[in-house]
């Protein structure tokens, strides 16, 4: 839908700020677009571009570009998302990286430092992820069935929880922060600047379950991502682990150290409303 014209110039702000509105449905990008506007690398014609599906950052690359640089096996398309899951899949969204971006990703990749991946995104949550997938380990990827709690009426208020709109998650599946506490987690992925965060585990389930959809491949074998809502039980959630008998779901409290606990690391993307 065309958005009104913007004027730029000494009154931007007021602007600025009626585009991040329209922009809210995007979820937690939000906050990123306010601090790249105070440090002065947006202007208004740059969100509009954001709103209009267009990258800001220059020309956008393609999925493509993606399967040339990292390799096929390190990306699912929205095609191939909304095959495996038989849902509708917006296409033509733009990727927030930039060459250069992309490009260190693939070194990183090369030396065993990471394993970045570019996977398409719905926005699901595990409940309704559950729903699609169920528990027999005769159709895999499903979840642990022996762990049912969390699809428990009283875990409904973050088991529901929607990550957001649908995009392209940038993931470094490759197990990080183990054998720590959250607090000493969080410090540490402070470090690796505003770029970074602590994935979903929506969003990290959903990238897992798509990979092996398309590709036959585990992620996180042995291991957990240590997620962020808090259980009933005051226990953080943890996702992984994915095996012969499913996907788990758990929590443990934030204060555990485990070395089969660790961190999917994110970079910042892009989610549009279906």
């Amino acid at each position: 839908m065309a958005q009104k014209p913007i004027v730029v110039g000494p009154d931007a702000k007021p602007d600025l700020e009626a585009l991040l509105h329209q922009y809210e449905k995007l979820d937690r990008q939000v906050p990123a677009l306010r601090k790249e506007i105070k440090a002065g690398r947006l202007t208004t014609e740059d969100v509009q571009c954001v709103i209009e599906r267009r990258n800001p950052f220059g020309d956008a690359l393609t999925i493509q570009d993606c399967i040339s640089v990292l390799g096929k096996d390190k990306v699912v398309t929205a095609g191939q998302a909304g095959e495996f899951w038989k849902r509708d899949a917006p296409t033509g969204l733009p990727i927030f990286l930039t060459e250069s971006e992309l490009a260190t990703m693939a070194e990183q990749n090369k030396a065993g430092a990471a394993d970045w991946r570019v996977v398409f995104v719905l926005g699901m949550s595990l409940r309704e992820q559950y729903t699609l997938r169920g528990d027999d380990p005769a159709a895999k990827p499903c979840f642990y069935k022996d762990w049912d709690w969390w699809r428990k009426p009283e875990q409904d208020g973050w088991a529901t929880r929607r990550p957001g709109g649908a995009g392209y998650a940038v993931l470094d599946v490759k197990k990080r922060l183990h054998s720590m506490a959250i607090v000493t987690q969080d410090a540490e992925l402070a470090k690796l600047g505003p770029d970074f965060f602590r994935a979903d585990e929506c969003d990290v389930t959903e990238a897992a379950f798509s990979v092996f959809g398309v590709h036959g491949e585990l992620l996180l074998p042995g291991w957990y991502h240590w997620g962020r809502p808090v259980t009933t039980y005051r226990r953080r959630v943890y996702v992984g682990h994915h095996g012969d008998s499913g996907w788990s779901v758990n929590g443990a409290h934030p204060g555990v150290v485990d070395d089969s606990i660790g961190v999917v690391v994110a970079r910042k993307f892009l989610r549009f409303a279906a």
